[in-house]
């Protein structure tokens, strides 16, 4: 995979953990957010 297709991965990943954190905003969710955006 390219770097252009993992950003969109991301990118799309980032929208749905937003989406779900509307539902349930909770700290340990931005946790993981961060955690995931730091990794990649």
């Amino acid at each position: 995979m390219g770097v252009g297709n993992t950003r969109s991965l991301n990118t799309a990943f980032y929208k749905h953990c937003i989406d779900r954190r509307d539902k349930w905003h909770s700290e340990s969710m931005d946790t993981i957010i961060l955690t995931t955006l730091a990794a990649s």
